[in-house]
């Protein structure tokens, strides 16, 4: 690493990580290169040059085993460099993987930044906030995957005319109770849905992966907003 002159900034190796939930979001604010973007601007900002760039796509929850971008980020990570990212939700939703990461790259004497600038640096303020915003980050996802939990188990309570609610269907005692031949397809819907997708792009994804709707059909946007507001409204009821 060579000094620069006085005032000038110091060169330092970075390395970008990228992560969205599904092909889906490349569409969206969200998409890989809206935060290669972000992330390339905030490099020259800051006298960063960006060595090597990981990304997955996959949901936030993800474990580390199922992301072979960052297993290979963390593999490779060479000391002091400083890995950044657009935001701190792109590198985990899980505040358990999320501090496990913090402290793996820590270990090498890198850090972690975000383009943001939310709980960079390693003041007490900085630590308080960057673990603030991965709380918050789990919290959200978990809210909304309780409040689904719970409304299913409102629609368990009686027998609803018609059709069973996507991914379920009547046992003998007119009770829901899981369908295995479309639960697997509910399941990977409220997933999506716990990512904050739109309802187009959670049509598309379920789509181009092959699910189909308990009448055979492809999904489209207004049907996954039914489907979800059933759910989600029963809470409510």
């Amino acid at each position: 690493m060579k000094n620069k002159k006085h005032n000038e900034p110091i060169n330092r190796d970075a390395v970008g990580y990228l992560r969205v939930s599904t092909d889906a979001q490349d569409d969206s604010g969200l998409g890989l290169e809206a935060q290669r973007s972000q992330i390339e601007a905030y490099a020259a900002s800051r006298g960063l040059t960006i060595v090597r760039w990981y990304q997955d796509v996959v949901s936030g929850a993800s474990s580390v085993k199922d992301r072979a971008g960052l297993s290979s980020l963390l593999n490779d990570l060479a000391p002091e460099s400083v890995v950044l990212v657009a935001k701190r939700d792109r590198l985990s939703r899980d505040l358990n993987l999320a501090l496990w990461c913090e402290k793996e790259i820590s270990r090498f004497h890198c850090s972690i930044e975000s383009c943001d600038g939310a709980g960079n640096g390693n003041s007490p303020t900085d630590v308080l906030l960057k673990n603030l915003i991965l709380s918050f980050a789990a919290y959200e996802r978990d809210l909304i995957s309780d409040r689904t939990r719970s409304a299913l188990q409102e629609l368990k309570k009686t027998r609803t005319l018609g059709r069973p609610t996507f991914g379920h269907r009547f046992d003998a005692n007119g009770q829901l109770e899981p369908d295995p031949l479309t639960y697997p397809t509910f399941e990977r819907m409220m997933e999506l849905r716990y990512e904050e997708l739109k309802f187009s792009e959670i049509a598309r994804t379920l789509n181009n992966e092959n699910h189909l709707s308990q009448t055979g059909k492809h999904f489209t946007p207004q049907m996954v907003r039914n489907l979800i507001t059933r759910i989600e409204s029963s809470e409510e009821e």
